[in-house]
C-alpha cells in the first residue's frame, strides 16, 4: 500500500489515483473501492503530519501572527469605513465623548433620508442621569455607551468624533423586559434581579461601570421613584461609573443631572443640556400630537392635567402619571 507521495510517482499517491479510475469504469465496485480509498487517504494524512511536526512551532506562530494582521486590517477598515476614532485611555476615571454616535441607528436613519443627532457626554465622577420625553434618544444613548465600551476594551475604534474613556472590570447594561415564565420572573422581579447584581459587584474591589435604563418603571410611581432615588446614591461609589435613565422627578441628589433638550418647533433635539435636578419634562401630549394621535383622546388628557380642573390629577413629584413608561413599545437591543 503507498503511504508516501513522491514527486517520481505523481503529485499526490500513485495508487490512490489507480483507485479512482477504477471507480469510474466499475461502478458495481464503488462501495470496496471507496474504502480502500480511505484507508490510503488515512496513510497519507498520517504521513505529512509526521513530517509536519518539526515546523508545528513555526506554523502556530505564523498563523497567530497573520490573525493579528487580518484583525488588525479589519479593524483600519471598520474604522475609515464608519468614521470611527482611535480613543485615548482616560487617566482620571472619566469618560468624554465628542459627537458619539450608533452607527446602527445612524445607517437605518440614512437609509431614510435622514440624519443622526451626534451627542457628546462627560461622566464618571458622579452618578449621571439623564431625563427627557419619550422618544427622546435616552435609550439608542445608553446603547450607544454600552456599544463603545466594548469597542474600547477590545481595541476597536469609536463610533464618535474623539473619546477619552476609562478602563474598566466590568460593564452592567440594564435594559428592556427580562420576564420569565419559566423562572417565574414579572417583569418587576427580574429587573430587581439584574440591579441587584450590579449593587453587589459594586460593593467588590472592581471598578463598574452601570447603564442603566429606566429603573422600576414596571412599578408605581410613588415607590418607583423611591427606589430609584435610592439606587442613585447607593451606587455612587468611587469605583462605580453610574449612567441611568429616568422618567421620575427625583428629588435632589449630588447626581450630575442631564436632559434630553426636547421638542422643539416640531422636531425633536437629542442634544443633552445639563439642568439643576432631575425633574422631568412633560412632552408626552406635544409628541402624540405630533405623531398624529387621536385628537379626542389627546384633548381628554389635557384636560384631566389641567390644574384649574377638578378633575385635574395631583403632580406632585412622587404621583405624577407621567413618571410611568408605556410597556407597549419595547425597544431593541442592538
Amino acid at each position: 500500500m503507498c503511504t508516501t507521495p513522491t514527486a517520481k510517482s505523481c503529485s499526490y499517491c500513485q495508487e490512490l489515483r489507480d483507485l479512482r479510475a477504477q471507480m469510474r469504469q466499475n461502478p458495481s465496485r464503488q462501495e470496496e473501492l471507496l474504502a480502500e480509498c480511505a484507508e490510503i487517504e488515512e496513510g497519507v494524512r498520517r504521513d505529512l503530519s509526521k513530517q509536519l511536526v518539526p515546523f508545528a512551532k513555526a506554523l502556530e506562530e505564523a498563523q497567530i501572527a497573520m490573525a493579528k494582521i487580518d484583525m488588525n486590517l479589519a479593524k483600519a477598515l471598520q474604522i475609515k469605513q464608519l468614521r470611527l476614532c482611535f480613543p485615548t485611555i482616560s487617566k482620571d476615571d472619566i469618560s468624554r465623548y465628542e459627537a458619539m454616535f450608533h452607527p446602527q441607528v445612524k445607517d437605518a436613519l440614512a437609509q431614510r433620508k435622514r440624519a443622526f443627532q451626534p451627542v457628546s457626554l462627560t461622566f464618571g465622577q458622579k452618578p449621571t442621569l439623564i431625563t427627557g420625553a419619550n422618544m427622546g434618544g435616552k435609550t439608542v444613548v445608553l446603547k450607544t455607551l454600552t456599544l463603545c465600551q466594548y469597542l474600547f476594551q477590545y481595541g476597536f475604534g469609536i463610533p464618535a468624533q474623539s473619546a477619552d474613556i476609562a478602563v474598566k472590570d466590568e460593564i452592567f447594561f440594564c435594559i428592556g423586559d427580562e420576564q420569565s415564565i419559566e423562572k417565574g420572573l414579572s417583569s418587576f422581579a427580574a429587573e430587581m434581579k439584574n440591579i441587584d447584581a450590579v449593587i453587589k459587584a459594586s460593593r467588590e474591589n472592581r471598578k463598574i461601570v452601570a447603564l442603566i435604563d429606566e429603573p422600576a418603571c414596571t412599578t408605581n410611581p410613588t415607590e418607583g421613584t423611591a427606589l430609584v432615588s435610592a439606587l442613585v446614591k447607593v451606587l455612587r461609589g468611587d469605583n462605580v461609573s453610574l449612567v441611568m435613565t429616568t422618567h421620575y422627578d427625583i428629588e435632589p441628589t449630588d447626581a450630575r443631572c442631564l436632559r434630553v433638550k426636547g421638542f422643539e418647533n416640531g422636531a425633536m433635539n437629542y442634544e443633552l443640556v445639563e439642568v439643576q435636578d432631575g425633574e422631568v419634562p412633560h412632552e408626552a401630549l406635544n409628541i402624540a400630537e405630533s405623531l398624529g394621535i387621536d385628537k379626542e383622546w389627546i384633548a381628554e388628557a389635557r384636560e384631566i392635567l389641567n390644574p384649574s380642573n377638578s378633575r385635574g390629577l395631583d403632580r406632585g413629584a412622587n404621583s405624577t402619571p407621567l413618571g410611568v413608561k408605556s410597556q407597549l413599545y419595547k425597544q431593541t437591543i442592538y
